[in-house]
């Protein structure tokens, strides 16, 4: 039985990459997949299937003083290391609680200690 690629829905993989992967300075990148059939198996009319996957790339290295985006706030407050100086407040409020009370210390050394455990890489939280 052949299956339409409408059977199924479309799938995005998200990927923050640490520098540009296409060095235009943009805080995103979608990349779409397909699969081409060859000139030579189609003769002259080669087509072009979607497989239905998409890749979007955030640029985390992306900085645009002019740009109030939402996806430019958000890569802009993953690289504050002092969380006042980030423009989503809820993101805000939330990493002052993490990173300036003992009750959100704890809690962030019990996720890391858990996932340490897991096998992974090791983390690291320093104060």
């Amino acid at each position: 039985m052949l299956l339409n690629r409408n059977t199924f829905p479309f799938l995005y993989t998200v990927v923050v990459s640490r520098n540009d992967i296409r060095g235009k300075n943009q805080p995103r990148y979608i990349l779409r997949t397909c699969y081409v059939q060859s000139l030579t198996e189609a003769g002259k009319d080669a087509a072009i299937f979607e497989d239905g996957k998409a890749a979007i790339y955030i640029n985390a290295s992306y900085s645009n003083e002019k740009d109030d985006s939402i996806l430019a706030a958000l890569i802009h407050d993953f690289k504050c290391k002092n969380p006042e100086d980030m423009r989503i407040n809820t993101l805000k409020q939330h990493s002052i609680i993490v990173k300036n009370t003992e009750k959100g210390w704890d809690r962030m050394n019990q996720e890391m200690h858990r996932d340490n455990s897991k096998g992974g890489p090791p983390h690291v939280w320093i104060r």
